[in-house]
C-alpha cells in the first residue's frame, strides 16, 4: 500500500489568471470514505485534529436559516434532514455514494439508488464520467436554473472547491482556492 501523494499546482486560467490546486491521491485499498455531517457549521481543520483525521473536505452544500444541507445527506442509512434539490434537476445532481462495505461510487443521484446502509452526499456536479469528461455547459444538474436554492449563482464567479475523483488504485481529494490571482510581472 502506498503512502498519499500530494501535489500542488498553480494554474493558469483562461482569461491569464491563476488559481492554486491541491490534490490528494489515496490508495482505493488503505482509504475510508466516509460522510460526516455537522448538525451546526465548524471549522474544518479543528474538527480533524479534535477526532484524529489528517485529512477532510467539505463535500456538499447549505443553506443557512435554519442551517441544513442542500441536496440529499445519508449517514450509515440514516437520511439527515435536508433542503431537496429543486425538480427536474434531483435525479440528475451527482452523488458520492459509499455502501455498507465500502466501496465508493460517483453518479447522477438516479444513478445510485438506495443501498441499506449506505452513507450518500448529494453535491455534483459530475465533472468526469468512465474517463471522460462530462461538464458540457448545458446545466443539466440545474446549478444555473437552479440558482435560487444558493445565495448567488455559483458559477457565475470563483469560489472555492472540492471533488473527489476515483481511479482504478487511487480516490484523489482535489481542491482549489477559487481565488483569481492577477499574474505578477516581474520586473
Amino acid at each position: 500500500m502506498r503512502p498519499p501523494r500530494y501535489e500542488l499546482a498553480r494554474i493558469r486560467l483562461g482569461d491569464g489568471r491563476e488559481t492554486t490546486v491541491y490534490v490528494v491521491a489515496h490508495d482505493r485499498r488503505a482509504t475510508h470514505v466516509r460522510v460526516t455531517h455537522f448538525e451546526q457549521p465548524q471549522r474544518l481543520d479543528h474538527w480533524c485534529v479534535a477526532n484524529g483525521r489528517p485529512e477532510a473536505i467539505v463535500g456538499g452544500f447549505f443553506l443557512r436559516n435554519p442551517w441544513r444541507p442542500l441536496g440529499e445527506v445519508h449517514v450509515e442509512g440514516r437520511a439527515v434532514s435536508h433542503e431537496p434539490v429543486s425538480e427536474p434537476f434531483a435525479a440528475e445532481r451527482a452523488c458520492v455514494q459509499i455502501a455498507a462495505d465500502g466501496a465508493v461510487r460517483i453518479a447522477a443521484r438516479a444513478g445510485v439508488g438506495d443501498r441499506a446502509g449506505a452513507s450518500l452526499l448529494q453535491a455534483g456536479p459530475l465533472l468526469v464520467a468512465d474517463g471522460r469528461v462530462v461538464v458540457d455547459g448545458n446545466d443539466r444538474e440545474g446549478f444555473s436554473a437552479g440558482a435560487g436554492q444558493f445565495d448567488s449563482d455559483i458559477t457565475a464567479e470563483r469560489h472555492p472547491r472540492c471533488a473527489l475523483g476515483l481511479g482504478e488504485h487511487e480516490i484523489f481529494a482535489v481542491c482549489c482556492d477559487g481565488a483569481p490571482h492577477r499574474r505578477r510581472r516581474r520586473p
